[in-house]
């Protein structure tokens, strides 16, 4: 939803703000983390920063250059600041599932997947989206392709995030998605032609 509001680069980036919502929250439950882990916590922070402090410029279609800095944008960042307090909570809950009932990678994924299609098959009845999805894929069936391809490699992805969950712990699992988020924010600036400040070119470093 923050997409409607803010730049992709800007979204990703505030979304790799997720170790420190951990490591807070994770606190608060009373994990004990190491001293690395907090530093580079720490790092990761101060970068996603100094990136946030910068205005977001964009390319306009006579090539001039605007700045946001409207009240979408602090919508935009409202709705990050509630998705990581959710993140935070979510890797908080799964340490202590994990520490309680050690469960494997593959029970992790399953239940975890079960679960959500409950609640999304909930929220398609009561939105009254289910009908009028399953008349578009009746309608478009060549798109059943596509969804198994989608359903294979987020499944193959899921393997190795519930494997990390379970043998490392959430934070550090975290810290791996985080990694890759800065190459999709690189790829994103480089396809659709964000233009990034000195300062925000040194924060994605």
């Amino acid at each position: 939803m923050s997409l409607q509001y803010i730049d992709y680069p800007t979204q990703v980036l505030g979304k790799s703000c997720k170790p420190l919502a951990v490591l807070f929250i994770g606190v608060l439950f009373g994990r004990v983390f190491t001293r690395a882990k907090y530093v580079s916590v720490l790092l990761i922070t101060l970068g996603i920063s100094m990136f946030m402090l910068q205005k977001i410029k964009h390319k306009t279609s006579d090539g001039d250059v605007l700045v946001d800095d409207s009240m979408r944008v602090w919508i935009g960042r409202l709705l990050l600041l509630g998705s990581l307090t959710c993140d935070g909570v979510t890797g908080a809950l799964q340490d202590k599932l994990v520490g309680h009932s050690r469960p494997s990678a593959y029970h992790l994924m399953l239940y975890n997947n079960l679960w959500a299609a409950l609640y999304l098959f909930v929220a398609l009845l009561v939105s009254g989206r289910l009908l009028p999805g399953a008349l578009f894929i009746w309608q478009y069936p060549a798109i059943l392709s596509l969804m198994c391809v989608f359903a294979l490699t987020s499944a193959s992805g899921q393997i190795f995030i519930y494997y990390a969950v379970r043998h490392h712990g959430s934070l550090v699992c975290t810290m791996i998605t985080t990694t890759r988020k800065f190459f999709t924010i690189l790829l994103s600036v480089l396809w659709f032609g964000h233009i990034l400040s000195a300062v925000q070119w040194l924060a994605v470093g």
